[in-house]
């Protein structure tokens, strides 16, 4: 147990400083009163309550920065998807779709990789059926991962790119949807391999 964990705990439970004076005087043969221990101990709640304050302060920082990397991925999913073609106005609707109705159903879905898996839909099936088949996409990613234990982001996009080769996706986008579903079983069936 570190020292400081002890002043804590002698500095809540109070009932400790005659026992200390106690066992100054008799054991060790100091001529110290419950007062002056009381003082020695005092003069700590002020280091103790500084240390945590510092580590509080460091935990927030910590809290700030992971808020900072988030929003760098979704910014750079953003950039990517107007360098695609889609403007702004077009990517923030589609982040705004993301949160009013994904999110909810997909909880383990973060906007940036919802936009990073719309991106790559709509190279597959443009960006009017990418915003039918995204949250689909992403879904299977959620649930593969889910099933594996392992990041597979991008795997429902691999589905759908493996049905546009067949060319599945944009003639039968229901019976594309029933496909991938069955691909992704037998995906979590076979250990991902």
């Amino acid at each position: 147990m570190d020292v400081w964990q002890i002043g804590v705990k002698i500095s809540l439970a109070n009932s400790m400083s005659p026992v200390l004076a106690l066992i100054a005087k008799d054991l060790l043969g100091l001529k110290a009163s419950v007062k002056d221990v009381e003082k020695a101990f005092s003069g700590w709640n002020l280091a103790i309550a500084g240390a945590g304050a510092a580590l509080a302060g460091s935990a927030i920082v910590a809290g700030v920065m992971k808020l900072a990397d988030g929003g760098k991925s979704l910014i750079d999913q953003q950039d990517k998807l107007q360098r695609s073609g889609v403007s702004l106005n077009e990517t923030l609707r589609i982040q705004k779709n993301f949160f009013d109705n994904v999110s909810n159903s997909i909880p383990t879905a973060t906007a940036s990789e919802y936009l990073k898996t719309f991106n790559e839909m709509q190279s597959v099936v443009g960006i009017k059926e990418a915003e039918a088949s995204s949250p689909f996409a992403i879904k299977l990613d959620a649930i593969i991962a889910n099933a594996l234990g392992k990041d597979v982001s991008g795997s429902g996009f691999a589905l759908w790119r493996a049905m546009e080769m067949r060319g599945t996706t944009i003639s039968d986008p229901e019976g594309s949807s029933k496909l991938a579903s069955a691909l992704a079983q037998d995906i979590i069936g076979s250990g991902g391999s």
